[in-house]
């Protein structure tokens, strides 16, 4: 079955493939194979809501899965002891006294105060972050550089696979998938700025 997070679509892996029809079942599964090794070497792709806890006492939160994606909302809620407190957004308008910004492309959030900084209050685990984590809204909207880096690790799968005969299931365990050498240094390429490995849960 077709994930949400997959970076191709199966008409796309399928025309990639010159496969009209059938083998669904094990080309979906390389697709999202492919997918999530691309989200481990460069952040998340497809957009994904994350839940995160950090202690508090500070002004600035790093959010561990970046980048965030544009335009999208996210929840901030602070305790001070069993107290909760529902941060909201500052704007260039609009400065809360129980605010918070978010830089999106670096995943950067900012405690903020009537247009200033302040500190989270104290505490451990005290800050519970919602937001979407990726590039992209859905599968449709990924970027060709993207697509095209992971057409190319499942024709190449697809095609040894195959070719071989070999079982599929267990080639999908490993970190490299089981590719021929060199492959991923080519998508790699394809994805150099992207390819920062952020932490993806």
């Amino acid at each position: 079955m077709a994930d949400t997070l997959d970076v191709v679509s199966l008409t796309e892996a399928r025309t990639a493939l010159d496969v009209s029809s059938g083998d669904t079942e094990n080309i979906e599964m390389l697709i999202t194979a492919v997918s999530r090794q691309l989200d481990t070497r460069c952040g998340p792709i497809v957009g994904r809501q994350v839940t995160e806890t950090v202690d508090g006492g500070r002004h600035l939160i790093h959010l561990r899965h970046t980048p965030i994606l544009a335009g999208s909302t996210a929840s901030v809620v602070e305790y001070d002891g069993t107290n909760p407190t529902t941060l909201t957004a500052d704007t260039n308008t609009v400065h809360n006294s129980t605010g918070f910004l978010i830089d999106y492309p670096t995943g950067r959030l900012l405690r903020r105060s009537g247009g200033g900084y302040a500190r989270f209050p104290w505490g451990t685990q005290n800050i519970v972050l919602t937001y979407t984590a990726g590039r992209y809204a859905t599968t449709a909207a990924v970027d060709a550089k993207f697509k095209q880096a992971a057409l190319l690790l499942i024709r190449n799968l697809y095609t040894s696979l195959h070719a071989s005969g070999s079982e599929m299931y267990p080639m999908l365990d490993t970190p490299d998938l089981g590719l021929e050498p060199g492959v991923w240094v080519k998508a790699m390429a394809m994805l150099q700025r992207e390819a920062a490995a952020p932490l993806v849960g």
